[in-house]
């Protein structure tokens, strides 16, 4: 298969990435919000020394701020990022990082066995029990606000 520029450089650049996101992340800020900064700050650097298109810039930022929706398995955030144009890009990324130890390796399985799999296997995959997750339900409110009663306690 073939490798688009922009992800040799977003694996070429990707510990820079990955470090200033740490730091950033240390100081306080958001695992999103720190992989965003990152990313824009070593692409500027980066670019005093080797010009590209903002296209290829563009590309790499999404292959970078993919990567932490990958952690996000239930519901229908799955099936969405399925459906992005630079998933299969991201997701070849995941299993280079996970080649390598920097990410969980059965977080790269569970995404190959998701695509693999049928539509039904898939909601199996994507739901979450409240008692696993350790959620409680809030109670239904109606549309002032109020909590429903149920009409067998009245």
């Amino acid at each position: 298969k073939g490798v688009t520029p922009y992800f040799l450089l977003a694996a070429f650049l990707w510990e820079p990435v990955r470090a200033l996101a740490a730091a950033k992340m240390e100081q306080g800020a958001a695992e999103s919000v720190a992989y965003q900064e990152a990313g824009s700050e070593v692409i500027s650097r980066q670019l005093k020394s080797t010009a590209f298109p903002k296209r290829v810039g563009l590309s790499m930022r999404e292959v970078w701020n993919l990567q932490a929706r990958f952690e996000k398995r239930t519901g229908v955030r799955p099936h969405k990022l399925l459906t992005h144009p630079r998933f299969r890009a991201a997701y070849d990324f995941l299993l280079l990082r996970s080649e390598t130890g920097q990410a969980d390796s059965e977080l790269a399985e569970w995404w190959t066995r998701f695509q693999e799999a049928d539509e039904k296997e898939q909601l199996k995959m994507t739901r979450t029990s409240w008692k696993r997750s350790g959620r409680q339900r809030r109670p239904r409110r109606n549309f002032q606000g109020k909590a429903r009663q149920n009409p067998i306690d009245t």
